[in-house]
């Protein structure tokens, strides 16, 4: 049935990205600018919440909240700016464009959570102003992400994929960098179910790149199948 979800309160960005599993039972909020209670301090650091549908197929009034884990809400991180979740439900992808890394502020971070909003584990970028995180994307089974970093390199842009290993994720190693200033590769990304084939975006300079693996065993380097422009 049709539902309008809100979330009462101050003004957080609720809504700011969404995402279904495949069957539409499964829906994941990004709230870049939620409150977050770190400590004794409450700060916008971003949340996310968290819809399931019940066993009469009707969504719930309250949605579970996801907040960054503990150590990491640090205020405008702006955890909840992109989202995705599984096709099969179980796995959540959060980034957070703006947490620094160390002294690297503004690097990107990405968090994953368990089809009941539980965290799992996180990876994110060393270099400042990259944004990892801005973009994300799950296959169907939630073990493959493709992940944009659209402010590397002062704005030329990255992506990569990462691919899950007994629950833990790598850290990042760029599977393509923006060759032009101001290019913003990976502002956008989208994984097909099965992980192997990407399509990302560069709109400085109004162009997609669809990817496929040249190994499927080995998700490193990915051949520009076509480039839309």
């Amino acid at each position: 049935s049709d539902v309008s979800l809100r979330v009462k309160g101050q003004p957080h960005a609720f809504g700011c990205a969404v995402s279904l599993d495949h069957d539409g039972s499964t829906l994941v909020v990004g709230a870049r600018r939620g409150n977050v209670v770190e400590g004794s301090e409450t700060c916008e650091a971003g949340t996310a919440y968290l819809y399931c549908r019940d066993t009469e197929r009707m969504w719930p009034v309250a949605g579970t909240q996801i907040v960054p884990p503990p150590g990491h809400g640090d205020a405008e991180i702006n955890f909840g700016y992109a989202v995705s979740v599984s096709g099969d439900g179980q796995t959540i992808a959060i980034g957070a464009p703006d947490r620094e890394a160390e002294t690297a502020a503004g690097a990107g971070r990405v968090y994953f959570y368990d089809g009941t909003g539980q965290y799992v584990a996180d990876t994110g970028a060393d270099e400042a102003d990259a944004r990892f995180g801005f973009s994300v994307s799950l296959n169907f089974s939630g073990q493959i992400v493709a992940v944009g970093a659209p402010g590397f390199d002062a704005g030329k842009g990255a992506w990569c994929v990462l691919e899950s290993r007994a629950g833990s994720w790598p850290e990042p190693v760029w599977n393509a960098t923006g060759e032009d200033a101001s290019a913003r590769l990976g502002h956008a990304v989208s994984l097909s179910a099965n992980g192997l084939k990407l399509a990302v975006s560069a709109p400085g300079t109004r162009t997609v790149d669809i990817r496929t693996p040249d190994d499927t065993n080995e998700l490193r380097h990915w051949s520009s199948q076509k480039v839309l422009d």
